[in-house]
């Protein structure tokens, strides 16, 4: 319980506009049956308003670009039983690019990079650090790795939050 303000705005009396101005991205994220296309871009209608370009640029610089030029399908590959005929890390990729092709202003990443390897969890924060100038980037993790990234890091110790310095 309790109240969040921005900006001395409590943020339930602007519910609606804040909410399409976060991306939360938790170790644990949905992922539908669908083609990796509409997993990426929330697009289910008929008329695709994708903006291709850019969903290009996020697929790229997740990483995940490089497993669906090796697909038959490409990203119309569909994904099947909420995401059996994927990897954890490629999973986690598909849930990253949603996250970047949203194109929030507030990014919430919580443990998000749990199942990704050494090598995509690195290109995974270089590419924070290349948006962070234009975006608030909340990391909440346990990898330390994660965390120097960060302009400020927060410590929760007995319930008390501190700033870690």
């Amino acid at each position: 319980n309790g109240i969040i303000k921005i900006n001395d705005i409590d943020l339930k009396s602007v519910r609606q506009n804040w909410a399409k101005n976060v991306s939360y991205l938790s170790q644990s994220y949905f992922i539908f049956n669908d083609s990796i296309k509409n997993n990426i871009t929330l697009d289910f209608s008929e008329k695709k308003k994708i903006d291709q370009n850019f969903y290009n640029d996020c697929i790229k610089k997740t990483g995940i670009e490089e497993f669906i030029k090796t697909l038959p399908k490409g990203d119309d590959t569909q994904v099947i039983d909420f995401g059996k005929n994927l990897s954890g890390g490629q999973k986690q990729k598909i849930a990253f690019s949603r996250l970047l092709y949203k194109n929030s202003k507030v990014i919430i990443l919580d443990e998000a990079m749990s199942a990704i390897d050494y090598e995509s969890r690195k290109k995974i924060n270089e590419l924070l650090i290349s948006i962070k100038k234009d975006k608030i980037i909340i990391i909440i993790s346990h990898h330390s790795d994660d965390l120097k990234i960060c302009d400020k890091i927060y410590k929760i110790e007995n319930k008390i939050i501190k700033l870690n310095e």
